[in-house]
């Protein structure tokens, strides 16, 4: 019998109970799974550790070296100290079986430590062959993540940005990297991709926090009163779509575009619609998202109320006049959490990634109708012959977009082999419409703006050899809004009461949560008079404090309407917390805890009146759904 069938016999159990207690993700993840038994192998090493065979086709390897797997490990720590001398954390990747892990604990006592093991089957093998309790069980183990799936990626760096404080440091296993070499660059780039995109999150929500706040909560009724997207998945296979941007180049090809209007699913992103109307062009389907003034300008003078309108709930208030339109619908974005939790959303309902710019809404849109290929046209990012838009589209000032081109000093290449002048914002919006091309390589992308800037993995095509690549696709004029009245469904009325019960007891909580407010603030402000030799009456503070900070963080109505709109100051506090809890001096303690969450309080008592002024507007709102 192999050695590897006896180690097997002996952790098998133990590190499962382990898993399950510890680490229950990650039993889910591994319980009753299979890994291929011919590619890894188990093995005893000279000095009597478990080791791992790994046949890659012809090539066999083993992971750790055949003599002494925990003094490779050692040496290994020993080799990477000027990678982790400096800093305060390190992400491991590749867990193995854990000797790497192990040595770095080790060797650098006082680091906290974040591993990830991209490959199943590899920590399937180690539940088998070795013992993972001493090393998953030690406190200095903040993260473990398991799985080479992107979002398992984003997820753990995610929760890293969230509560690490000081400097990271990234090493891998030796054996990773050899086997993995691809996926480590890949991971190295997600990981800088993922930091900056954070950053930028938690501005995108602190800036627009109390416009987005205003906007759910007033968008609310819409929600209950218009009809779910969901409902036309899959309705357009087939067809391809036409994604208009406000860009000078559609004013080029308007006259093209009318003659696709019958072969291809025409949606207009934002405020290219006001381009359209000038010339007498009806889209199929208008797609808006933008949560400021200037999108509430887009739709002030024009009429859409007998166009396929799909909004997303951050979407300026007023920019949605026609209430009553049968052919209003909603989606809804990941990041929205106010009305997940108002509406309960679930897999049936359209939620889309959120996105930077309406392109990569009107592009999920284009996806969930079934199209399978998507063309651009008015998509320049960039200011060709130094136009801003198109004519026709005006709800900018005049000398905002004079400023915005003059300021614009860098380039980027454009479809005709020249280049166009731009600025980071157009760069941002273009990145993040590459970034949503990106993960959708079952799409197919065409850029047919014969100006514009080039979109990475698009094909140039001309709307002109579009025409021709479709024409037998032609359809009558009012076929999609048919489509919109057959299969659109209203929100039912079983969860239009849940809504309304749901509003009702939030705003009970938000007045709840003031009054605890109020004694937090009261408490902070007997803690400024706390002296330092009164360490008695300081730990008393504390006692009251952890009582009322209790109520309101672990609050639902914190958890789940307040919370999102305060992730720069939650994140503060984190990255804060453990080092404030740790310190034994209870003055200095006092100290460190005001710094740590006087942010926060501060960003509550600033959202606390947005929120409970606009739950009460909408409570009378929806007092009239309560008998439909």
């Amino acid at each position: 019998m192999r050695s590897g069938v006896l180690l097997m016999k002996k952790y098998a159990a133990d590190n499962l109970l382990f898993l399950r207690e510890q680490y229950p993700k990650i039993y889910e993840l591994v319980r009753n799974a299979e890994y291929d038994r011919n590619a890894y192998v188990g093995e005893m090493a000279k000095n009597g550790q478990p080791n791992l065979i790994i046949q890659d086709g012809e090539a066999k390897s083993h992971m750790y070296s055949r003599y002494n797997p925990g003094l490779e490990a050692a040496r290994w720590a020993e080799s990477v100290a000027d990678d982790v001398a400096d800093a305060d954390h390190v992400l491991l990747f590749g867990f193995g079986f854990g000797y790497h892990a192990q040595a770095l604990m080790d060797a650098y006592p006082e680091k906290k430590l974040y591993i990830y093991e991209p490959e199943k089957d590899i920590l399937l093998a180690a539940v088998e062959y070795a013992d993972l309790r001493p090393v998953l069980q030690n406190r200095q183990v903040a993260i473990f993540a398991v799985g080479a799936e992107s979002a398992v990626q984003r997820q753990l760096l995610v929760q890293i940005l969230k509560s690490i404080k000081g400097k990271m440091a990234f090493v891998a296993m030796p054996a990773y990297r050899k086997k993995y070499g691809t996926l480590i660059s890949e991971f190295a780039e997600t990981m800088q991709k993922t930091a900056v995109g954070y950053q930028v999150d938690i501005n995108t929500i602190t800036y627009f926090r109390k416009q987005w706040a205003q906007n759910v909560i007033r968008n609310m009724e819409r929600n209950l009163k218009s009809k779910s997207f969901q409902q036309l998945k899959d309705s357009c296979a087939g067809i391809p779509a036409v994604i208009v941007g406000s860009g000078p180049s559609l004013g080029l090809e308007i006259e093209k575009l009318r003659i696709m209007k019958d072969r291809a699913v025409i949606i207009t992103a934002g405020s290219s619609i006001q381009a359209l109307l000038r010339h007498g062009l009806e889209p199929h389907l208008i797609v808006s998202m933008d949560a400021g003034w200037a999108n509430r300008n887009v739709f002030v003078n024009i009429d859409v109320s007998q166009i396929p309108f799909l909004y997303i709930p951050m979407i300026h208030h007023m920019a949605i006049k026609s209430e009553d339109s049968p052919y209003l619908m909603h989606a809804f974005f990941d990041i929205d959490h106010l009305t997940h939790y108002l509406m309960k959303l679930t897999e049936t309902d359209p939620i889309f990634a959120s996105s930077a710019t309406v392109t990569g809404t009107a592009i999920q849109a284009a996806v969930h109708l079934g199209c399978k290929e998507i063309i651009f046209i008015g998509q320049d990012f960039s200011y060709p012959n130094n136009q801003y838009y198109t004519e026709g589209v005006a709800h900018v000032r005049r000398e905002t977009i004079e400023r915005n081109i003059a300021e614009a000093v860098l380039t980027v290449e454009n479809t005709a082999g020249g280049f166009n002048r731009t600025n980071r914002t157009m760069l941002n919006l273009k990145h993040d419409t590459e970034a949503m091309i990106k993960v959708l390589p079952e799409i197919t992308f065409y850029n047919a703006s014969p100006i514009g800037a080039v979109i990475e993995n698009t094909t140039f095509m001309t709307l002109d050899q579009a025409i021709v690549r479709y024409q037998h696709l032609g359809r009558e004029e009012s076929w999609f809004k048919q489509l919109v009245l057959e299969k659109g469904m209203p929100v039912p009325i079983e969860r239009k009461q849940f809504v309304l019960r749901r509003i009702s007891e939030t705003m009970r909580e938000i007045d709840e949560l003031g009054t605890w407010l109020e004694d937090l603030e009261t408490l902070l402000e007997e803690a400024s008079r706390l002296k330092a030799d009164k360490s008695g009456q300081i730990a008393a503070w504390f006692g009251k404090f952890e009582t009322t900070w209790k109520q309101i963080v672990d609050s639902p109505v914190y958890k789940n309407v307040y919370a999102f709109f305060l992730v720069r100051e939650q994140t503060h506090t984190a990255r804060n917390w453990t080092d404030m809890m740790n310190e034994s001096d209870w003055f200095r303690k006092l100290s460190k805890l005001r710094d740590c969450i006087v942010p926060l309080v501060e960003a509550i008592r600033t959202m606390h009146p947005i929120l409970s002024e606009n739950f009460e507007w909408l409570n009378e709102k929806v007092k009239a759904l309560s008998a439909v």
